[in-house]
């Protein structure tokens, strides 16, 4: 339990707005936003969240560049373009499939923060006629994305209500400050039955060296209970990726497998191990499948991994 001294720096849990907190270690990061945090654990529903939250200006300041600020930039090597495409073209299918499952049409869909576009673009790719919409807070990107969206907004909250089929949060509900609010609003955007499909990291203050850019540390439980609090009980919770507490020989094999990519990559040679996929060759390029491949971004896993995906229904 924390001290009053040490309380009195924290907000409450983002979730369930209790005050029984815990410290569990200072805040990693770089910037200057993120000095003098620190990581807290709800002890009423188990979230993990940095502490004291930046204000929301300051969040937008920093967002507003967020590649440059976050990662130095855009990606750029073709290695690493494909495993992005792969990794947001399996987020998609999986979407997709839910829906499917759901009897519910796609027809109109928002994504918050889209990044480099690689979601917009296999969903546009696979259906021309889709109406695709963003929500983009760095400049730079925005600028490139909404040529090819169907339209952009600038603010949430002029979003149409009742209007979407699907809205994809991608990697975007760890930079928030409230996702109660933040959810609460988006369920107002969807159509009758909508689908919200959400992507976060598993618990990565566990296994990462920095906890930048990240304010929200979710796990199954935490997602569960940020649902539930918004009346949401039609839900599909599923973990994919590496382990989290993998061991030495995981490491060493996905370094090594990296490694050996990167200098066949040189000489133009791809490893042909695409050839036993033939389900993912059917949406991943044989580039895609190579680089994706030591991540397993497909199989549902049943212990704890690196990233959490969360389909929610409207009712």
């Amino acid at each position: 339990m924390c001290s009053k001294k040490e309380k009195n720096k924290m907000n409450k849990c983002p979730i369930c707005k209790q005050e029984e907190i815990r410290v569990i270690r200072k805040y990693r990061g770089n910037s200057n936003m993120f000095a003098n945090r620190i990581i807290s654990h709800c002890l009423k529903c188990d979230f993990v969240f940095a502490s004291p939250m930046p204000t929301e200006k300051e969040l937008e300041q920093y967002n507003s560049q967020y590649f440059l600020n976050a990662h130095g930039g855009n990606a750029t090597h073709p290695i690493a373009l494909a495993f992005h495409s792969a990794i947001n073209k399996i987020r998609a299918v999986h979407a997709l499939e839910y829906a499917q499952k759901k009897n519910k049409s796609v027809n109109r869909v928002l994504e918050i923060g889209p990044g480099l576009g690689y979601l917009m673009d296999y969903f546009l790719n696979s259906n021309p006629n889709i109406e695709y919409s963003i929500v983009e807070s760095d400049k730079e990107n925005l600028e490139n994305l909404k040529k090819k969206a169907t339209s952009y907004y600038t603010n949430v909250n002029d979003i149409p209500n009742g209007y979407f089929d699907l809205i994809v949060l991608s990697h975007v509900l760890e930079h928030t400050i409230d996702p109660n609010a933040f959810l609460a609003e988006l369920f107002e955007k969807v159509s009758k039955k909508g689908l919200i499909f959400i992507e976060v990291p598993n618990e990565d203050y566990k296994f990462k060296d920095l906890d930048e850019p990240h304010l929200l540390f979710f796990n199954i439980l935490s997602m569960k209970n940020l649902l539930e609090h918004l009346n949401i009980f039609d839900y599909d919770i599923t973990l994919h990726g590496p382990p989290i507490s993998g061991n030495f020989l995981q490491k060493f094999y996905r370094k090594l497998y990296q490694f050996l990519d990167h200098k066949l990559f040189k000489i133009k040679i791809l490893i042909p191990l695409y050839l036993f996929y033939p389900k993912m060759r059917t949406y991943l390029s044989d580039r895609e499948i190579i680089s994706i491949l030591p991540f397993d971004a497909v199989t549902k896993k049943q212990n704890a991994s690196w990233w959490l995906r969360a389909v929610a229904q409207k009712k």
